[in-house]
């Protein structure tokens, strides 16, 4: 049995939660909290295997609340956003950094029967977060600033590098799903703002929430961050998101396209989409990067970048919060390197 707790200052919400979870057999809610003191006080009484958190409650909010119980009883945590502005979405992320694995957004309730589309979605997150490894969040930068945590050794790389590039073509390609927001942060904040390479970036993530995912990244990375726009030229130095429930490849001349495709292994946008575009754009200047997450998207992806002469980089199972993805990469003979997150960026400016 998954033992859930629920966390929201919402009677109506809780009760939501409580009859959508209590109809699958493999669940049980052991407790729910008005607020994050009480949820933290009830963490090591009930011994939850997953939590659901709300973000705005009284007394203490959820993301202090998902501090605390990383330090005291490190739980797999579900973050529950209503989206309400710009400064949530931004919280929930934070709430990522602090060690909750997930979001999901919190529907607009007006009875208890208006749940039928966050049934199967909901409780596929819980079971998923109820497997995921939790280790202590990635304090790797903490007490640093963002200059210091984001240097590199490799300056003369950079240098060589963005003279390279003059001669041949190369770009960056990352992909990841559970665990993701918190890989990629860690991934791309360590790159300088003079990174001599485009990223492209597919993760998969709640609708709704992207946008809030690229501003957050755009805060606390030095290299730009945003959502590509159709027809656009790479520049050098920026990571691109394709719009939700879009893909992203790119026409003969290489600018951006977006466009719609089948989705793959449930993904639109997918990564293998993205990798394979981009190994038939760049053939051999094309480094994969495959980190955190469930499933199998962007193990085919990895192969057609090696087949094109391209490099591949996997997350390692230590640090991934679900080792799936780069799991079954590895398992595919798709992975160059098997590194730890906080030394992919590093390991790039090598390759570069």
């Amino acid at each position: 049995m998954i033992k859930v707790l629920i966390v929201d200052d919402s009677t109506v919400f809780s009760d939501l939660f409580t009859k959508i979870l209590k109809s699958d057999s493999e669940i049980e809610i052991v407790g729910r909290a008005r607020n994050g003191l009480e949820a933290v006080e009830l963490v090591d009484k009930l011994r939850p295997n997953v939590i659901t958190m709300d973000i705005s409650m009284p007394v203490m909010d959820g993301v202090t609340a998902t501090e605390e119980i990383m330090k005291r009883r490190p739980t797999p945590i579900i973050i529950v956003s209503s989206l309400v502005n710009k400064k949530e979405t931004n919280i929930c992320f934070n709430a990522l950094k602090a060690g909750a694995v997930d979001v999901v957004e919190k529907p607009i309730i007006t009875a208890l029967s208006d749940y039928k589309e966050l049934e199967d979605e909901l409780i596929r997150r819980i079971k998923v977060a109820a497997g995921v490894k939790l280790f202590t969040p990635l304090w790797v930068y903490k007490g640093r600033g963002k200059k210091e945590a984001s240097k590199i050794d490799e300056e003369q790389a950079v240098k060589k590098a963005g003279e390279l590039h003059k001669k041949i073509k190369r770009i960056i390609v990352i992909g990841a799903s559970t665990g993701g927001p918190v890989a990629i942060n860690t991934v791309l904040s360590a790159l300088p703002p003079d990174f001599p390479v485009p990223c492209l970036v597919v993760q998969h993530i709640a609708k709704g929430f992207l946008d809030g995912l690229v501003d957050w990244l755009g805060k606390e990375c030095r290299i730009k961050v945003k959502i590509a726009n159709q027809s656009e030229n790479l520049e050098c130095g920026t990571a691109y998101f394709p719009p939700e429930d879009e893909d992203i490849g790119f026409y003969k001349n290489e600018a951006i396209k977006i466009y719609k495709s089948q989705p793959y292994e449930g993904h639109r946008p997918s990564i293998t989409t993205m990798m394979k575009g981009a190994a038939e754009a760049f053939g051999a200047g094309v480094i994969g990067v495959l980190l955190t997450g469930m499933g199998r998207d962007g193990v085919e992806g990895l192969k057609a970048i090696r087949a094109a002469g391209g490099r591949t980089i996997v997350q390692d199972e230590a640090t991934s919060a679900v080792f799936g993805m780069p799991k079954e990469a590895i398992d595919s003979n798709a992975a160059d390197y098997v590194l730890p997150v906080d030394r992919i960026a590093k390991h790039i400016m090598m390759m570069v």
